[in-house]
C-alpha cells in the first residue's frame, strides 16, 4: 500500500473549493477545528465525532525499559498518551 499523505493545505483547499470559500475563511475555519480539538484532549476531555472517532488521553504508568545501545536498564516516567480510536463505520470504509 503506498503511503499517501495530506497537507494542511491541501486540506484547506478542499475546504475552500468544496464550499466556495475564501482560502483565508477555509483556513480560520479548519485552524479554530483544529484547536478545538487539541485544546480538549488537553485539558483530557474526550472528543467524539460520530462516524469518524474519538481521541482521549490515557495514563500510561512507569515501567522498565532497555537503552538501545547500551542494553542498560532505564526507567520509563510514568506519562500521558494521546489515542485516537476510529468508529466503526470509519474501519468499515478502510477495510
Amino acid at each position: 500500500m503506498e503511503q499517501a499523505r495530506i497537507t494542511k493545505k491541501e486540506l484547506i483547499e478542499r475546504i475552500a473549493a468544496k464550499n466556495d470559500l475564501a482560502k483565508s475563511v477555509a483556513a480560520n475555519i479548519a485552524n479554530d477545528f483544529l484547536n478545538a480539538i487539541v485544546e480538549e484532549v488537553a485539558a483530557e476531555k474526550r472528543i467524539e465525532f460520530n462516524g469518524f472517532g474519538f481521541f482521549t488521553v490515557a495514563d500510561i504508568a512507569e515501567r522498565e525499559g532497555r537503552n538501545p545501545r547500551t542494553g542498560e536498564k532505564i526507567i520509563i516516567a510514568a506519562h500521558k498518551k494521546i489515542v485516537f480510536k476510529p468508529s466503526k463505520t470509519f474501519k468499515n470504509k478502510v477495510n
